[in-house]
């Protein structure tokens, strides 16, 4: 990574925390932090807080780099909202950002999952044993998923932070109506969170996506 002299302060909201994607990388919305010490304050996401630091490069994305835990001060605390987006427009939002997507799962390959959004595109999400997220379970169905943006030489990808941002309906698959026992057909539609079970509904949570989006493309424009 390159680095210069220049001084930055940056204010933002925890939406990814030390030691979910690394120990020395944490993320505000829409910034990386790098604390090579790795000696990180308590925080909470969701916290507001004032960072000054280095700035520098990593990947081709900028980040601030600090020296000590004395340059994170915690101002305030908000609930965390993502910020809903369609697939076509994941290229273009910023590095860091928090945000979610709404689609279905065409496949997977280790810690790869493939989703064709509900606009056409297809995006990644990265899943990893560290965030305790695996694909192993999942086969096509309908998601919406919860992430961090990030950008690297081989693309663009949503990197999921915990089993609770994925929300996972799988299709319905019929059993066949010739049963020697004449029950009756039924149809196998168990959602799950991350590889356990979902009790709340897709459907609402949808209705909350496209919801959310109403406010976001006002910021994004």
């Amino acid at each position: 990574s390159k680095s210069s002299i220049a001084q930055s302060v940056v204010t933002g909201t925890v939406v990814a925390l030390p030691n979910t994607f690394g120990k020395q990388i944490m993320f505000l919305d829409g910034h990386e932090i790098y604390f090579y010490a790795a000696d990180w304050p308590t925080l909470a996401l969701g916290d507001i807080v004032q960072i000054t630091g280095t700035n520098s490069e990593s990947g081709g994305n900028a980040r601030l780099k600090i020296s000590g835990a004395e340059a994170i001060v915690i101002t305030g605390h908000v609930d965390l909202t993502p910020a809903p987006i369609d697939g076509s427009e994941l290229a273009t939002t910023p590095h860091g950002l928090l945000v979610s997507v709404a689609g279905r799962v065409i496949g997977k390959d280790g810690n790869e999952l493939s989703i064709v959004t509900d606009d056409g595109a297809t995006v990644t999400a990265l899943g990893n044993k560290r965030t305790g997220v695996s694909w192993s379970s999942f086969q096509i169905g309908s998601i919406i998923l919860t992430g961090i943006v990030k950008h690297t030489d081989a693309g663009t990808t949503i990197a999921v932070r915990a089993p609770n941002d994925v929300h996972f309906t799988p299709e319905a698959v019929i059993d066949s109506p010739a049963r020697k026992d004449g029950s009756p057909t039924r149809s196998n539609t168990t959602p799950i969170v991350g590889g356990g079970l979902l009790t709340g509904s897709v459907g609402a949570l949808g209705t909350w996506y496209l919801r959310s989006r109403k406010g976001l493309l006002s910021w994004l424009q």
